[in-house]
């Protein structure tokens, strides 16, 4: 176990091998199996991999930090029927915790603006500010004095495939990489977003408070409408459902 400076806590200390995306997400993908199939931005075939991304980020103590205050909770709302509820043909009824839920997605973009092995996410500034309030456990930002989710919203997209090629099992166990999209209109905020669990998972970043035109945003009274969209809205998810296919299909030794 490697000594360095903690990611989180910045002490110096034996630092743990940490989970980029939380591990429950890698199991429920894997099943049976132990290997996974990943698709890699710019590569032009999927590969068969274990998955489970690590890097020594953070000593035992910020591990620990994390798997209590946000992943426990955040790893098994999103698989809650009885918080999730269908309400029509095209929104999702969802209740939740706040706080918890923001600073659980927070804390995974803030792993991987810090990781070496996605070098294409970074954040500047805001690495900073995400880390204060992951580890002091709350939204505030002491300077400038303004909250998180002022500067960053998080908001969810429930995929399904109308053409129904891809089931909702499928889809539930797509897991795809980090990418970035600049934001039309708003030439000072960007995009990045992920898919997992069957949702698509998108951070809106501005330099400054300004209005914010998405649906699906996480609301501070713990309660929203998730819109549910269909696959071909997703160019990238297109592309990499198409890969998974292509590998699955192609003989292997």
């Amino acid at each position: 176990m490697p000594t360095g400076t903690c990611k989180l806590c910045n002490k110096e200390s034996d630092l743990s091998g940490s989970h980029i995306i939380p591990r429950s997400y890698y199991k429920y993908i894997k099943g049976n199996s132990s290997q996974v199939i990943e698709v890699i931005e710019g590569n032009e075939s999927a590969l068969l991999t274990n998955g489970d991304k690590k890097e020594y980020l953070l000593c035992a103590s910020c591990e620990n930090l994390l798997n209590t205050n946000y992943e426990q909770y955040g790893t098994r709302i999103l698989k809650n029927t009885k918080k999730i509820v269908k309400i029509t043909d095209d929104r999702l009824h969802f209740e939740y915790d706040y706080k918890k839920l923001y600073l659980y997605f927070a804390s995974i973009l803030w792993r991987v603006s810090v990781s070496q092995k996605f070098k294409n996410i970074g954040l500047a500034t805001l690495n900073k500010f995400l880390a204060d309030c992951i580890y002091e456990n709350t939204l505030k930002i002491k300077n400038p004095e303004c909250r998180i989710d002022d500067l960053l919203k998080i908001h969810l997209i429930k995929i399904r495939d109308e053409s129904k090629t891809l089931s909702d099992d499928m889809l539930r166990r797509i897991l795809s990489n980090f990418k970035v999209e600049r934001m039309e209109r708003q030439e000072t905020s960007l995009s990045i977003f992920w898919i997992v669990g069957g949702f698509k998972v998108c951070y809106q970043i501005s330099g400054k408070q300004e209005l914010y035109e998405v649906t699906g945003i996480l609301s501070k009274e713990g309660k929203m409408l998730i819109p549910i969209e269909d696959i071909s809205s997703f160019r990238s998810t297109i592309d990499l459902v198409n890969l998974i296919n292509e590998f699955k299909n192609r003989p292997h030794k």
